[in-house]
């Protein structure tokens, strides 16, 4: 698949919010995708038995989960 376009995305998790560049591709879902990019610019841990992502920002240790 041609990916042409790209759009910066401002968002936010609780009180945690970031900015992300993603590739426009056509899909039907209302959800944000965050892969690998996002997730090694953040040095995030994933936890696959609880399906949660752990990150630090500042000093804090920020945690998301579905």
């Amino acid at each position: 698949m041609l990916v042409d376009k790209q759009v910066e995305i401002c968002f936010s998790i609780g009180k945690y919010e970031d900015v992300v560049l993603c590739d426009v591709v056509p899909m039907e879902v209302s959800h944000l995708l965050l892969g690998r990019p996002w997730q090694f610019d953040k040095k995030t841990s994933h936890n696959g038995y609880s399906n949660k992502y752990s990150f630090s920002i500042m000093i804090k240790r920020l945690f998301l989960h579905h």
